[in-house]
């Protein structure tokens, strides 16, 4: 017969020890408490001479289990004494629960509700690889509603494009369905620059451009103004034969409703967006909200009455001076309402 005694600084890291040495069929002769560790004298078998000899030993510490039995009568068995571990319970342990401090959203710094507000759009609306203010691609097409600054805004990037490189020779086209009556603003502010456009009737475009090829020193402008009922299918059309860039311009203003609208109608081309008549102010917050609900990019903004230098690619100092401004509105309307 091998009798052990395990040590620990609890019981169920003795018994870990009795199990280890003896295994699960050891029998437990005694549990004593010393000097701060717990002490299980366990045997690997017993004898019956030896049951009648024990000596007197010294109290148990009684572990009550949960149905309220003490440890030494619920396992005799070592093999008991495990199963009954499962009942024993858990220490509970109070940490204190201190919630997160929140802080309204009304009460919070105007300054830091606008920067907030200014990294969203920032990341969600501005273009993450705008062409340079006169780049311009083998082929431009314009769209966007009426009144939406197309004609002007065509005539804007033909400038911008002769002043970055003078050994171009941007090409204007004004796409038409029949004979115009009257003279037209794309050729009279394209005189400023020395440019007359081009009107071919749609047909006669469309046989031309089949198997045309880019001129890099002749990129073209596609003003589609004069053709609103035919402008999505000749844009579709156009983008087949050479790279494109489909540029929607709208204006400062829109309603959220309409510019969502106009935006879907043309988001099939994967248009970038260019601002428009951002001469006295920017885009208020609702219809930037909506732009980034659309999930386009914004590349451009117009801005003044003139055709040079009047094109920029808006930046978050742009975004932050827009949000402000409205910021601005609104007070001076909250204090002019007041009785």
């Amino acid at each position: 017969m091998t009798v052990i005694t395990a040590r620990g600084n609890d019981s169920s890291e003795a018994m870990d020890e009795v199990i280890r040495r003896l295994g699960v069929n050891a029998y437990i002769l005694s549990t004593t408490v010393r000097n701060g560790m717990v002490e299980i004298k366990a045997a690997s078998e017993l004898e019956e001479p030896a049951l009648a000899k024990t000596a007197p030993r010294e109290a148990p510490i009684k572990i009550e289990t949960r149905s309220g039995e003490s440890m030494s009568e619920r396992a005799q068995r070592f093999s008991d004494l495990l199963e009954a571990r499962s009942d024993w319970a858990e220490p509970v342990v109070l940490r204190p629960v201190v919630p997160p401090r929140r802080t309204p959203w009304s009460q919070v710094s105007p300054m830091s509700r606008h920067a907030a507000l200014v990294d969203r759009l920032e990341a969600e609306l501005l273009a993450q690889d705008p062409l340079p203010i006169g780049q311009l691609l083998p082929r431009t097409i314009l769209v966007g509603p009426p009144g939406g600054g197309k004609s002007l805004l065509a005539v804007r990037l033909a400038a911008a494009a002769l002043l970055a490189d003078r050994s171009i020779q941007p090409r204007l086209i004004a796409p038409r369905v029949a004979n115009l009556l009257s003279d037209d603003r794309l050729r009279g502010w394209s005189r400023l620059l020395g440019l007359t456009p081009e009107r071919p009737l749609v047909g006669d475009l469309l046989q031309a451009d089949e198997g045309s090829a880019p001129e890099l020193a002749r990129p073209q402008i596609f003003d589609l103004s004069d053709v609103p009922q035919a402008a999505a299918d000749l844009a579709a059309a156009l983008i087949r034969t050479m790279q494109t860039e489909v540029v929607l311009a709208l204006p400062v203003g829109l309603s959220p409703r309409r510019t969502l609208r106009e935006v879907r109608r043309w988001a099939a081309l994967s248009p970038r967006i260019c601002l428009t008549f951002c001469d006295t102010s920017g885009p208020d917050r609702a219809q930037m909200n909506a732009l980034v609900e659309a999930g386009v990019r914004l590349s451009r903004a117009a801005a003044g009455i003139g055709v040079i230098g009047s094109l920029s690619v808006p930046l978050r100092a742009d975004l932050a001076r827009w949000v402000q401004e409205e910021a601005n509105e609104d007070d001076y309307e909250r204090t002019e309402t007041r009785p």
